[in-house]
C-alpha cells in the first residue's frame, strides 16, 4: 500500500512543524526567564502548555487564509514559497500571544458599537513601564490598555498603595516596602495583565555622610 504525497500536505506538514518551532522557542524563552528569576509559579504550567496548540493552530489560519485569498484563482500551491510559508508559519507560532491580543484589541475597537457577545470584552494589556528598574519608593508610570478601574497593582506579587489613575491606559504606582524583583501584576474590573518583563527592585543608593564645617 502506498501513500501519495501531493504538495498540499507537504505544505501543511511544513505549517505545523514551523509552528510548534516557534511556540516551543517562545515558551523555552519565557520559561528560562521565568526560572532565572525565580517567580515560576505552578499556576503558569497551563499556559505554557496551551501555548503549543495555539502556536499550531495559528499558523494554520493564515496558511489558510494565503490559500485561500491571497493567491490567484487559477494559481496552485506551487506558486508558494516554502521558504517563505516555513518563516511566516514559525513567527506566528512565536509571537502568537501577541498577534491575537492585537486582532482582539482591533476587533473590540471596530465592532464595539454593535455590542457583539464574544467581542464585548475590554483587553487588559501592559506595553510599557518606566522606570524598568529602582528601590522602593521609585515611582513607576505603566501603560496599557483596560487599565480603568484598576484597584491591584503588584511588583513580584507584593501589592503596592496607592495607585493613581492618570487615564484609562496609564498608571503611577509607588513601588512598595518588600517589593520582589519580578513581572509587574495590573488588575481591573476587565480582568489581570502581567507584564511580559519583570521590575528590578535595586537596593536604594547610599548616601554619602555629610562633611563638618570647616573641612
Amino acid at each position: 500500500m502506498t501513500v501519495e504525497t501531493t504538495i498540499d500536505g507537504v505544505y501543511l506538514l511544513l505549517v505545523i512543524s514551523a509552528g510548534a518551532l516557534g511556540s516551543g522557542l517562545a515558551v523555552a524563552t519565557s520559561l528560562a526567564t521565568q526560572v532565572g528569576i525565580r517567580t515560576l509559579e505552578y499556576s503558569w504550567i497551563p499556559w505554557y502548555v496551551l501555548r503549543f496548540p495555539i502556536g499550531l493552530g495559528l499558523p494554520l489560519i493564515i496558511y489558510f487564509g494565503i490559500q485561500g485569498g491571497l493567491l490567484n484563482i487559477n494559481a496552485g500551491s506551487d506558486a508558494l514559497n516554502p521558504y517563505g510559508i516555513v518563516a511566516v508559519a514559525a513567527f506566528s507560532g512565536m509571537f502568537s500571544k501577541q498577534i491575537i491580543d492585537r486582532f482582539l484589541e482591533w476587533a473590540n475597537e471596530s465592532f464595539k458599537s454593535r455590542e457583539l457577545p464574544f467581542l464585548s470584552g475590554v483587553i487588559v494589556r501592559l506595553t510599557a513601564f518606566d522606570p524598568d528598574q529602582g528601590p522602593e519608593g521609585t515611582l513607576v508610570i505603566i501603560q496599557g490598555i483596560g487599565l480603568a478601574g484598576a484597584h491591584t497593582v503588584t511588583f513580584g506579587g507584593v501589592e503596592a498603595t496607592g495607585v493613581i489613575q492618570t487615564s484609562d491606559r496609564e498608571l503611577q504606582v509607588v513601588v512598595p516596602e518588600y517589593a520582589r524583583s519580578g513581572p509587574i501584576t495590573v488588575t481591573s474590573p476587565a480582568g489581570r495583565a502581567i507584564s511580559e518583563r519583570p521590575f528590578m527592585v535595586v537596593p536604594p543608593e547610599e548616601e554619602e555622610p555629610a562633611l563638618p564645617d570647616g573641612e
